[in-house]
């Protein structure tokens, strides 16, 4: 038995942990880029535009 063995198991778990969480944000962003922008949402945006 090597020094790294009893960290696989932590290591498959981290890593499909870490793939669930990145697939699911990926998932939230496209919700919500098609949500539709509310009335004061142009203005609010004009507000920090820098010229």
């Amino acid at each position: 038995m090597t020094a790294l063995a009893g960290w696989e198991n932590f290591c498959v778990i981290v890593g499909s942990s870490a793939g669930a969480l990145i697939g699911l944000q990926f998932v939230v962003i496209t919700l919500i880029a098609d949500m539709p922008i509310a009335e004061g949402g142009a203005q609010a945006s004009s507000a920090f535009a820098t010229a």
